[in-house]
């Protein structure tokens, strides 16, 4: 049985906002998935992540270099609907890179 090649990452919070500590480790877990699953991630691409530093609030952003793009949002911009179709804001993070250079499976 062959697998399917893993070409992103969501990760997320479970409270609406984070804190540094918790930032911090969500930009670690995309870094180590970048570093191990993406066989041509640059270290410019690694670096693009340290402009999550500065998680800002008022929305969802995104960053693009080279084919990876890193999106975030603190609390405002990204979600999940609960049973009750409310909206669940969450701090939170997506990374994706491109599918021919993944090593990664699923």
């Amino acid at each position: 049985m062959s697998g399917r090649q893993i070409e992103c990452l969501t990760a997320w919070v479970t409270t609406p906002t984070a804190t540094p500590t918790q930032k911090q480790a969500l930009t670690e877990v995309a870094r180590a998935y970048l570093r191990g699953c993406n066989v041509q991630a640059t270290p410019a691409q690694l670096a693009l992540l340290n402009t999550l530093d500065r998680w800002e609030d008022g929305g969802w952003h995104e960053k693009t270099l080279d084919g990876v793009t890193v999106g975030w949002a603190d609390g405002n911009g990204f979600g999940f609907r609960d049973e009750a179709e409310r909206l669940k804001h969450r701090t939170g993070l997506s990374l994706q890179w491109p599918l021919q250079a993944s090593r990664c499976q699923f």
